[in-house]
């Protein structure tokens, strides 16, 4: 006569037959997983942080994905695999309980720390019943790498991007979540293919931030530079004869505010381009009313009056105090003078001129 206990040891010996083995595993997992899609919705609403949220929501379809496969083939391994693998899933399901409570008590990296071993404990599942295929692992870090990947740049976005760069992103949201799909659905080459893609977007999209980053900076320089340049020149060329040096201020400046105007919306080329053009053009209005060919001219003038007073004040230390200020004067102004300041640069050999009259007081002449 067999007993209770034989006829349960043969029902799991003939496991080829079907029978109720997969149906018994179905229902001891779901009922965690039940709880886990409970726990997971809940946590939406919790301030864990939008990365640590989309882990959790990865890591539970994973083993849902896991829980399934098992199912699937539990007719085709001995059982003390499907039990192994049966209890690292069961372990897993409840690492991944206890990653959610974290999310929802406010403990972030815990949370992320436990859902990820959680991740671990499923792949180890599938492991313990030989349906491991290692190119498939390769297939769900790559994916894990780009989900990562998409939650740093969201997270680390300094306010709403331009909307080319936002619908880019979005799309590469979408393909990755694609290639999702494609792995849970059995296509694990194709899902690797995608979502390397999206991690080259995403990168492609990171690198060109970070220049505009860079070039925005430079153009706030710019800009202050040539508009600096562009009101001292107003002053400059008020009593020009020239009409046209007036008319060429003008288009200068209406080039500087389409810069300011194309900066504010982040088209960074189109603003360095209208900051160039503005400069140019700043540059054209001075020369045709001759102000820094003129300014240019009386600091080479006073230049070389200084050298020769330096020649002659070789004892006198008060004329030689005085011939080195100059220098320094004349110095400044070469510098403003060619950033186009003339009116600042005009202002240093006017100091530096008076300085020089000083010093040839002093040497008696």
């Amino acid at each position: 006569m067999k007993t209770l206990k034989d006829n349960t040891k043969s029902g799991l010996t003939q496991k080829r037959t079907g029978g109720l083995l997969p149906v018994l595993i179905a229902i001891l997992v779901s009922a965690s997983f039940s709880l886990i899609s409970a726990d997971s919705a809940q946590a939406q609403s919790q301030r864990c942080g939008d990365r640590v949220r989309t882990e959790l929501e990865r890591t539970t379809q994973i083993l849902e994905n896991v829980r399934d496969k098992i199912v699937s083939i539990s007719n085709t391994v001995t059982p003390a695999q499907l039990d192994r693998a049966r209890s690292l899933l069961t372990i897993a399901a409840t690492v991944q309980e206890e990653a959610i409570k974290n999310c929802r008590a406010g403990h972030p990296l815990l949370a992320m720390r436990l859902t990820k071993e959680a991740r671990d404990k499923a792949h180890a599942a599938l492991g313990a019943v030989n349906t491991r295929d290692e190119n498939e692992s390769v297939v769900v870090r790559h994916l894990e790498k780009t989900d990562e990947l998409l939650a740093r740049v969201r997270e680390h976005a300094d306010g709403p991007p331009p909307p080319e760069v936002r619908a880019r992103f979005e799309r590469a949201l979408e393909m990755q979540r694609r290639a999702w799909e494609l792995y849970r659905s059995g296509n694990p080459l194709m899902a690797l293919k995608l979502t390397r893609e999206v991690d080259r977007t995403v990168r492609d999209l990171v690198r060109n931030a970070r220049m505009d980053e860079r070039l925005g900076k430079s153009l706030e320089r710019q800009y202050e530079n040539i508009s600096n340049r562009l009101a001292n020149l107003r002053d400059e060329i008020a009593d020009c004869d020239n009409p046209q040096s007036a008319e060429l201020l003008k288009k200068a400046e209406d080039a500087l505010k389409q810069a300011r105007e194309l900066y504010a919306n982040e088209h960074f080329q189109q603003a360095k381009t209208a900051l160039r053009l503005a400069g140019e053009l700043g540059h054209k209005a001075q020369a045709l009313c001759g102000i820094q060919d003129r300014a240019g001219r009386r600091l080479e003038t006073l230049t070389r009056r200084a050298a020769r007073l330096e020649e002659q004040a070789v004892d006198n230390q008060q004329a030689l105090k005085l011939i080195h200020a100059a220098q320094s004067n004349l110095s400044d102004a070469e510098g403003l003078i060619a950033d186009g300041l003339v009116r600042a640069a005009t202002g240093q050999i006017k100091a530096a001129e008076m300085l020089l009259r000083q010093a040839q007081r002093a040497l008696g002449k």
